[in-house]
């Protein structure tokens, strides 16, 4: 025994050989005698102990933030694990989209499965549901990919314009794309009976820049006062309802206004919101 606490003393910094030292003897009990005594070591100097199992010191990182982090992390457990094909989908409110995911090695590389890999999706998102089919009918929380194939999807849909972050092990979003239409938040004087070029347009959702319409867009709008009309035309001559659309494709879009009378006239984006967009027109007597 004091042979073998001094040949312990000697080796007291390299635990890891010494798992593999103990393989050695042949004698069972002295096997279990020094490996007892190994983890005694390791924990009286303050270091964590180790097993003979390389994967059981790895430093799992929770969440892993980036592709490096991911295959220094857990993955690493069963040699591999599902990645997002993209790390940002772009879709359109009430589509039935496809995320596509990937099954890559310890190293990144894309491979085969070597069995069923499965892994818990957690999300959070009103109006938004993850799906296990392309009619998106089957709700989910679990993403797979099958033994033997190198990739496999589920399917997002959300109601309304939005920006989604899917987590795994792995972080990946969804962009929801969508605009509004908006009018100049000014004030603005005609005289009576002048024909005014009212110009309006789409803007993005996420950036609120001006950008071209993802579908045909309408503004619901209110319009105060009496005594006015709305044109289709630059010389309104042709009525049209007070509607602000902009059509697909499209940045922006005009109508035309003209009163007989004096007044002042405001179109309100939201009606009872104080910080709401509003576009006033005063009318003046072109007489005076």
């Amino acid at each position: 025994m004091e042979a073998i606490r001094e040949e312990l003393e000697k080796m007291r910094g390299y635990k890891s050989i010494l798992n593999s030292f103990s393989f050695c003897f042949q004698d069972p009990s002295l096997v279990f005698l020094i490996t007892i005594l190994t983890v005694v070591i390791g924990c009286a100097d303050g270091s964590e102990s180790k097993t003979s199992d390389p994967k059981a010191n790895i430093e799992v990182k929770d969440p892993p933030q980036t592709d490096d982090d991911l295959l220094s992390g857990s993955n690493a457990l069963r040699g591999g694990d599902i990645y997002y094909s993209d790390r940002m989908t772009e879709v359109m409110p009430e589509e039935c989209a496809a995320i596509k995911i990937e099954y890559r090695d310890s190293e990144g590389n894309r491979v085969p499965a070597p069995q069923r890999i499965e892994n818990d999706l957690y999300f959070f998102a009103i109006d938004s549901e993850i799906y296990s089919d392309s009619e998106c009918k089957e709700s989910t929380r679990e993403v797979f990919i099958e033994k033997g194939k190198e990739e496999g999807k589920f399917w997002f849909r959300a109601e309304s314009p939005t920006l989604v972050e899917l987590s795994t092990k792995q972080q990946a979003y969804v962009k929801v794309n969508g605009g509004y239409v908006k009018l100049p938040n000014e004030e603005v004087s005609v005289a009576t009976n002048e024909c005014l070029e009212i110009t309006f347009h789409h803007f993005d959702y996420h950036s609120d820049q001006i950008v071209p319409a993802y579908k045909t867009t309408e503004l619901d709008t209110f319009f105060i006062g009496f005594g006015a009309s709305f044109y289709s035309d630059n010389g309104c001559k042709e009525r049209s309802e007070a509607t602000f659309v902009v059509e697909k494709g499209q940045k922006q879009a005009k109508i035309w206004f003209k009163s007989e009378f004096e007044n002042i006239f405001t179109l309100d984006r939201h009606l009872f919101d104080e910080e709401r967009d509003r576009f006033k027109i005063v009318v003046e007597d072109s007489s005076n």
